[in-house]
């Protein structure tokens, strides 16, 4: 009776609580480890490799889309800007073509008007609006905005060099006078 003295009912149903959850865990492991047991390694590393290639080849073929993409974006800017220069490529030829043909129809006035005898030039003392056709006065402006210098535009219009410096800075004054 020692031990039934010193053991009461409920140390007693406590003991028996313990014993039955030790069994419950005892019986889980042993489940768990027959499960691992008849698990196959091998064949989840496959399916995982397979998965991660998956995904890699799903990435490259977003990679492949994006590329195509750029690359049409590309193709239409240089597409774009080949036009645009095209077009002032024609532009220039046009702006050359006419600027030929007025230099040419100068240069036959130029010609005819020393064989009737008449002056080339009026004085350069005299108004550069008087002294110089429309057609002249153009071919200068044109000249000048192109870049030619003076000696160049004298030249190519075929009059002195100060005419076409009085002409340029009579063009001056009106358009300062115009801004103002």
């Amino acid at each position: 009776m020692l031990i039934a003295d010193l053991i009461s009912l409920e140390d007693i149903i406590l003991i028996g609580l313990m014993l039955l959850s030790v069994a419950i865990l005892m019986r889980r492991t042993a489940r768990r480890s027959g499960r691992s047991r008849k698990r196959d390694v091998l064949s989840e590393v496959r399916a995982e490799m397979h998965s991660a290639e998956q995904a890699e080849v799903s990435h490259l073929n977003q990679l492949e889309v994006r590329l195509f993409d750029y690359e049409r974006e590309v193709g239409a800017r240089i597409s774009t800007t080949l036009s645009v220069l095209d077009e002032l490529v024609q532009e220039a030829d046009h702006e050359i073509a006419r600027l030929e043909t007025l230099l040419d129809k100068k240069k036959e006035g130029r010609i005819s008007a020393a064989t009737d005898g008449r002056p080339d030039l009026v004085a350069p003392d005299a108004s550069s609006e008087s002294a110089l056709d429309p057609e002249e006065r153009e071919m200068i402006r044109h000249l000048t905005d192109a870049g030619f210098s003076v000696e160049e535009v004298a030249e190519c219009v075929g009059c002195s060099e100060t005419l076409v410096q009085a002409f340029l800075d009579e063009s001056r004054r009106e358009r300062g006078s115009d801004a103002a």
